[in-house]
């Protein structure tokens, strides 16, 4: 009972601390967008344009690396939570395109950006999950890699052949062997 127990606090606690360090990297991405929106109020409606594209890219990578340390620390399961914001977002948006596409378009409008804060929001969550994704699975080759490499170089040392390869290098011998001595007699 006290093993469940702990498995239950230690999963309450990953998902606390995956959605703390979400608000985080939501709130370092929201700052840098703030500061970079130059908003037209002469317009009957307000729109908003970008000073520029560095502050914000930085502010997403920044967060998705937040993540992608922590999914190195912890492992997979902060994979499966990053995955599962991304699908959901997915699928919210598929419903509201196919079921609802009059609320779809009125959100698909770049102004909404500066009208709306809480869509802002789940825009960038979209996006600072996005990058993570891409950084978590570049992370996942890297181990993935080093695996590999390492099982290589275990084999390496208990060199152990089996019938098949050395049959195969037979041949291939014979036959490096055979194409010298034909050269010789050229």
């Amino acid at each position: 009972m006290n093993i469940s127990l702990g498995i239950k606090n230690k999963f309450i606690e990953d998902i606390i601390v995956f959605f703390l360090t979400l608000a985080l990297a939501l709130a370092i991405s929201c700052a840098a967008i703030y500061f970079s929106f130059v908003k037209d109020v002469t317009k009957p409606v307000v729109t908003c344009n970008l000073k520029g594209d560095t502050p914000i890219i930085s502010s997403f990578v920044i967060g998705s690396i937040m993540i992608s340390a922590w999914f190195y620390l912890k492992g997979k399961s902060i994979k499966a939570l990053n995955d599962t914001i991304l699908f959901s977002t997915s699928a919210v948006v598929a419903y509201f395109y196919i079921f609802n596409n009059v609320t779809f378009n009125k959100y698909h409008d770049p102004n909404m950006l500066c009208q709306n804060v809480f869509y802002l929001s789940w825009q960038f969550l979209i996006l600072i999950c996005s990058f993570s994704k891409a950084e978590i699975a570049f992370i996942e080759f890297l181990q993935e890699r080093n695996i590999l490499v390492n099982a290589s170089s275990k084999r390496r040392e208990n060199i152990t052949h089996s019938d098949k390869e050395l049959f195969l290098f037979k041949i291939a011998t014979s036959a490096i062997k055979a194409i010298k001595k034909q050269r010789k007699h050229l």
